[in-house]
């Protein structure tokens, strides 16, 4: 309940690309629970402190691990797709370098769009995984997020 009296302090901040909010004139107004990237950048050393000292204060961090956020899939060319017909994109590597190195915990979500209603799904928090390797990051959160969505969405679901 603290989140309704202050937002901004205990809402949970989002990766986003800097090319997309750090010039706009209207950046400012929506840039507060945003955690900028460089994507320009092999490593952005000044985001990975910010999301350090954001974690830090026990604020979450939602990074969307495709890079964005994909509605149907079929804009990036290769994609995978579930058993029961659900479609991601390949994961960025960045956030399974960030996990490994820092042992954030990650809890695995699945968004549902239909028409102008979405529903949220969230998994259970997946934790020690520091040290792990990247790729085995990305494979245990694909496999998660795959799982809660083919649970609640097979694809006989969505067609009736």
């Amino acid at each position: 309940w603290v989140y309704m009296f202050r937002p901004f302090r205990y809402g949970p901040y989002t990766l986003a690309d800097k090319r997309n909010f750090g010039g706009p004139w209207w950046g400012p107004l929506v840039k507060h629970n945003l955690i900028l990237v460089d994507r320009d950048r092999s490593v952005d050393h000044d985001s990975i402190r910010r999301m350090n000292e954001i974690a830090s204060r026990g604020n979450p961090i939602i990074s969307f691990a495709e890079g964005g956020r994909t509605w149907t899939g079929k804009k990036s060319g290769y994609v995978y797709v579930s058993p029961e017909g659900n479609v991601m994109r390949p994961f960025k590597s960045g956030f399974a370098h960030t996990v490994s190195k820092y042992g954030y915990t990650i809890v695995p979500a699945w968004d549902e769009v239909c028409g102008i209603r979405m529903t949220r799904i969230v998994g259970e928090p997946i934790t020690n995984l520091g040290g792990k390797d990247p790729k085995e990051i990305i494979h245990i959160t694909m496999q998660a997020i795959f799982e809660l969505a083919d649970r609640e969405y097979p694809a006989d679901k969505k067609s009736a």
